[in-house]
């Protein structure tokens, strides 16, 4: 990585990690600055306004999602294997950058259609997890395979909403990975279950 790539990666998770501590996305330069290590010229250079700094945050994320993604073109995995390395993977690339979360709530209260993050989990055909479900359930359903989908998505999602957002764990000790692992293998198997 480059000097350059690397203060923009360090601007971005300092603003990821800014929004996350605050609950809110009024962060200013100077704490940005701060938190990252960079002057204020920098952040000016890489992203010349806020807004580009969020749209850059989602074309991160978007990448991210891409790069996870690639778990399902994985020959050496089978269906299950692929689904919960990826959910492991999506787990936690969103624990580790939590400000996310306050990003992807938004723009669902503030009905903003942005197709970047959201889009990418959800709706793009990228990420085959219907199929994967239809090859270990069995379940020909399209509904049905679509439920389980957003099932293991929300699965993923729903204990960092609640840990980062109101402080609770409900007895998982998000911070350990292994536990993560735990809860997303049970979850995954849960759902998976015909």
């Amino acid at each position: 990585m480059n000097n350059k790539t690397d203060a923009k990666d360090k601007i971005i998770k300092a603003f990821l990690d800014l929004i996350s501590e605050k609950g809110n996305a009024k962060v200013t330069v100077r704490e940005i600055s701060k938190r990252a290590d960079v002057n204020l010229a920098s952040i000016n250079y890489h992203f010349r306004t806020t807004q580009n700094l969020f749209n850059e945050v989602e074309n991160y994320f978007t990448d991210k999602i891409f790069q996870i993604n690639e778990i399902f073109e994985d020959s050496g995995l089978d269906s299950k294997q692929a689904i919960l390395a990826w959910s492991k993977e999506l787990m936690n690339l969103i624990y580790d950058n939590p400000g996310i979360l306050w990003i992807i709530s938004n723009k669902i209260i503030k009905k903003d259609r942005s197709d970047s993050f959201m889009g990418k989990l959800i709706q793009d055909n990228k990420t085959p997890l219907n199929d994967l479900i239809k090859d270990i359930t069995g379940i020909k359903n399209i509904q049905i395979q679509t439920l389980k989908t957003i099932q293991i998505i929300s699965g993923i999602i729903g204990p960092l909403i609640l840990y980062y957002g109101i402080g609770k764990e409900f007895g998982i000790n998000l911070k350990d990975k292994k536990m993560r692992d735990s809860y997303t293998e049970t979850l995954i198997e849960s759902i998976l279950k015909n």
